[in-house]
C-alpha cells in the first residue's frame, strides 16, 4: 500500500493507492492498479498518471 500525492491547481489530495507490476514469461510487464475513487476529481486522468509515474520508477529501479 502506498500514498500518492495529486497536485491539482485547485486542490492537494492524498489517496491510498495499491499497485501490482507481474512480468510475463517474454519479459513483457503489466501494471494492474486497484481502484481507487475521488469526489474532488475524475479518476481516469490521476489513474493515467500514477501508471506512467509508476512504470518510469519501475523502469529507473526506484521500487523495492
Amino acid at each position: 500500500m502506498a500514498k500518492a500525492i495529486i497536485e491539482i491547481p485547485t486542490l492537494d489530495m492524498e489517496i491510498p493507492i495499491s499497485f501490482t507490476i507481474e512480468t510475463g514469461p517474454l519479459g513483457d510487464k503489466h501494471l494492474y492498479l486497484d481502484p481507487f475513487k475521488s469526489d474532488e476529481y475524475p479518476v481516469v486522468p490521476i489513474k493515467k498518471a500514477l501508471i506512467e509515474y509508476i512504470s518510469t520508477m519501475d523502469t529507473e529501479g526506484k521500487l523495492p
